[in-house]
């Protein structure tokens, strides 16, 4: 709970998101799989986790990858540059 809770808060500042939604998964084999998910009004997310025609997509590992055709993902930079600013806010930068 600890360490969801500043992984969420720290998703949040370095996103700029509202709230931050989290997805627990442990489908198939007994595992425990976390997905922290920020939100603002108006993106992909809701009720249903997704908006818009979902498309399904099957990795070279075998997880299926779900995404919206409506709401297509950030740029390889953008995520990069997200994922750092969370790595910052973790270590206390």
């Amino acid at each position: 709970g600890a360490a969801l809770a500043r992984c969420t808060r720290a998703v949040r500042e370095a996103t700029g998101a509202e709230v931050v939604y989290i997805y627990l998964f442990g489908d198939g084999i007994p595992h425990l799989h976390v997905h922290l998910a920020p939100h603002r009004k108006g993106d992909a997310l809701n009720d249903q986790m997704i908006r818009g025609e979902i498309v399904e997509q099957k990795m070279p590992s075998g997880a299926t990858q779900f995404h919206s055709k409506e709401f297509p993902a950030l740029p390889r930079d953008e995520s990069l540059a997200v994922a750092e600013r969370v790595r910052q806010r973790l270590n206390g930068h």
